[in-house]
């Protein structure tokens, strides 16, 4: 029976992550069964794109590959043949497809890959030639629909490929890490490597995993145990509040920080703030202001706040898994300072004077005191000497009786 295992109930864990790994399907393409589809062919010699022993290798084939898990393993050589049946689509398809993924936040891809190089010889992967192997990846809607037949059909996101090296002629395929269709990392050999892949389901419900082939020549390739694993259960994102900064009479700066994403890609982030609501969400009303829709901190510029307001504020972030908050805090903008003209002292005597002011604007809040402050070296502060005649509520000329003071004196 061919090796592909099923499993529901068993749970990994690996360091980096933090999550619980599940395995959902692993293929080796043992015996004669399958849980996959592809454009296999032969034409009887030395093209192929098909399942085989790999203790038997095919006609024309330099020498054996090694590592292989179990008898068996996917080979390809030369995808241009004419009895490929995608023809005139000259590449090889292998889909894993449908796997149910909706109690997962990430995917874990894992491929052995090998490749046949001799250098010299005319098994070579050119990086301007088609050839390289794609490993790649379709939610949901993006899976194909007409039929597993139809390998070449969906719409499919690369996550990891394998390119051959200008800069090395003839190349083996190496392994492209930045996707630029350059192969700068790992060299394919004779010997099966693992290769892994990690990435978020966004909240999808279903995978399809695709490798595709891509050679001419006599480039072999093989293909072994694929293995998808689901990491972790998606969540609500997590967020933290900064504190209000740079505050001033109608504006401030709010942000916060998304420390995780839990799983599933940000959809909005950003801040709410109410005059009401000590707790403020979204969902009661509070005013929002979005900022991006990825991890990491930001900050978002408030204008058109109330003079001498408090304010309730607390940042969010959003995901397919529901809306996370911060920690709500609050702030106060400033207040608007009273308006004051100082008038020319009148009544002097040896020890005595009247000062006199007028206020012309209360200002935001009213005033809680008033009167005069002097001193004997120049610009006066409420540091000084001063009266204090209690709070105001309205505008208009004050007099505030100075004691005191000092004869023959100048005071300012």
């Amino acid at each position: 029976m061919k090796k592909i295992l099923q499993f529901l109930f068993i749970f990994l864990f690996f360091g980096n992550i933090g999550f619980a790994q599940t395995p959902i399907i692993q293929e080796s393409f043992e015996g004669g069964a399958t849980n996959y589809d592809a454009n296999t062919f032969t034409d009887g010699a030395s093209d192929y794109f098909t399942v085989f022993n790999s203790f038997s290798t095919p006609t024309g084939w330099p020498r054996a590959f090694s590592n292989v898990d179990g008898s068996y393993m996917f080979g390809a050589e030369d995808m241009d043949d004419v009895d490929n049946p995608l023809n005139p689509d000259f590449n090889g398809y292998i889909v894993i497809s449908s796997q149910n993924i909706s109690s997962y936040s990430q995917v874990q891809v894992t491929v052995a890959l090998a490749a046949v190089y001799d250098g010299g010889n005319d098994e070579s992967f050119e990086e301007t030639d088609p050839d390289g192997i794609f490993v790649q990846y379709a939610f949901d809607a993006n899976i194909a629909t007409v039929g597993d037949a139809f390998v070449n059909t969906g719409t499919y996101t690369t996550v990891g490929q394998f390119k051959g090296n200008l800069g090395i002629n003839p190349s083996g395929l190496y392994e492209d890490t930045n996707l630029d269709g350059k192969g700068d990392g790992t060299l394919l050999t004779e010997a099966f490597q693992d290769f892994t892949y990690t990435f978020n389901t966004n909240g999808a419900t279903n995978i399809s995993v695709r490798i595709v082939v891509e050679n001419d020549l006599s480039e072999e390739i093989g293909i072994d145990n694929i293995r998808i694993s689901g990491i972790g259960a998606a969540t609500a994102p997590t967020v933290t509040t900064t504190a209000a900064s740079s505050i001033t009479m109608t504006t401030v700066t709010l942000g916060g920080n998304v420390t995780s994403d839990g799983g599933a890609a940000i959809s909005e982030r950003g801040v709410v703030y109410s005059t009401t609501d000590a707790t403020p969400t979204i969902a009661e009303g509070a005013t929002k202001d979005a900022n991006g829709s990825v991890t990491g901190t930001f900050s978002e510029s408030i204008g058109s706040l109330s003079i001498n307001t408090t304010y309730y504020y607390n940042s969010y972030a959003i995901n397919s898994e529901g809306t996370s908050y911060g920690t709500a805090s609050s702030f106060k903008t400033l207040p608007l300072a009273a308006t004051i003209t100082t008038q020319a002292v009148s009544n002097i005597t040896k020890t005595t004077a009247t000062g006199n002011g007028n206020i012309t604007d209360l200002g935001d809040p009213n005033p809680t005191q008033h009167g005069v402050c002097w001193n004997t070296g120049g610009t006066p502060t409420t540091g000084d000497n001063k009266t204090e005649e209690g709070a105001v509520s309205a505008t208009g000329a004050f007099t505030s009786n100075i004691t005191s003071l000092s004869p023959n004196t100048i005071y300012y």
